[in-house]
């Protein structure tokens, strides 16, 4: 079809005219339903898995003490899951005062 007599047929003033027929259809279209089979899913291995990682790993430790002589490194997110002193001395308003832990890390003694 021509520009011209698509213009010619829906413009009229510079008015443009479209006609829309909307059909809802109320019922499904599908003639019969399948249940899947369901899938298994295996029991979760990551508190086992994240455990050794957390104690083995060197990679990451972020804050040493130093107790009785002996020197210790720990990840001080996972002090702060385990302790509200801690979690107030790493994160809260603690932050920066106590026993060089304030902050990124440090040495506890």
């Amino acid at each position: 079809m021509k520009r011209s007599e698509l213009e010619a047929r829906f413009l009229n003033n510079d008015n443009l005219k479209i006609e829309c027929t909307i059909c809802i259809i109320r019922d499904p279209q599908i003639a019969t339903s399948e249940t899947w089979n369901s899938i298994e899913v295996p029991p979760s291995d990551i508190a086992p898995n994240l455990g050794k990682l957390l104690l083995k790993a060197e990679e990451g430790r972020d804050v040493t003490f130093s107790v009785g002589g002996e020197t210790f490194t720990a990840h001080r997110a996972v002090l702060a899951l385990l302790s509200p002193v801690f979690t107030a001395e790493h994160f809260g308003p603690m932050r920066g005062r106590g026993g060089g832990g304030g902050g990124g890390g440090g040495e506890w003694t």
